[in-house]
């Protein structure tokens, strides 16, 4: 087994165990265990459980801000690349929902037990990158002038309460389409 092996087996394993058990329920022993590597393996790889944890998230954040920088950087209007934001951010939760839980959960502070991880700045690039979409439209006359960062802020909201259905499976919760939820941000719902 290669160490990139290993490490990606000990992330896989942490973020299982992390996204089921809680921070504090994850032992080392366990995410060794699962991971079917021994625990010199672990602090090869990370300075400690808590390393792992940062490390989880820290590469999810990484991965979601460049993709929102290709949409951003991409062709299509500025309504077409809120939507493709949507359908990124939505997709992304379908496909990989342990990662989304577990940045969700240190985003909101839902494991208390979980040592702080620094998100302000990563999460802060994600919104100024979605940010930076809202002011192109503007700039084009497509969007009235408005504050950029409090209209990223409020679209994130949006999609984080859609993510949340999906994580959890709410039974019977309407989930909206990408282009759904950019039609009535953009238009509102008033008459």
């Amino acid at each position: 087994m290669t160490d990139s092996d290993t490490k990606n087996k000990l992330l896989a394993a942490g973020l299982e165990l992390f996204t089921g058990k809680g921070f504090a329920g994850a032992s080392t022993r366990e995410i060794v265990e699962r991971a079917g590597v021994t625990k010199p393996s672990l602090y090869y790889h990370f300075s400690s459980k808590e390393d792992l944890y940062r490390v989880l998230i820290e590469e999810d954040f990484a991965r979601f801000n460049r993709a929102l920088e290709e949409i951003a950087a991409g062709p299509g209007t500025p309504p077409e690349k809120l939507t493709r934001v949507a359908d990124y951010n939505l997709e992304h939760c379908r496909r990989h929902p342990q990662e989304v839980k577990l940045t969700l959960m240190a985003l909101y502070r839902g494991d208390t037990f979980a040592p702080e991880v620094e998100i302000v700045a990563p999460a802060r690039a994600s919104i100024e990158i979605i940010a930076g979409i809202f002011r192109e439209g503007m700039a084009a006359g497509v969007f009235r002038k408005s504050d950029s960062m409090k209209l990223s802020l409020f679209l994130m909201s949006v999609l984080h309460g859609q993510m949340m259905v999906i994580i959890k499976g709410a039974e019977g919760m309407p989930i909206a389409r990408p282009e759904e939820i950019i039609e009535v941000f953009l238009r509102g719902i008033a008459k």
